[in-house]
């Protein structure tokens, strides 16, 4: 997994790279580590 710290920009532009499946599931890992913190 994707680990670039407190770098919202970075995220983004990481995101412009995955595909459609491939943002969902990010989306959904990344909802369940929100849910965690």
């Amino acid at each position: 997994m994707l680990e670039n710290g407190n770098d919202p920009g970075a995220t983004t532009v990481w995101f412009e790279h995955l595909t459609e499946r491939d943002y969902v599931r990010v989306s959904e890992v990344a909802g369940a580590v929100a849910r965690r913190e």
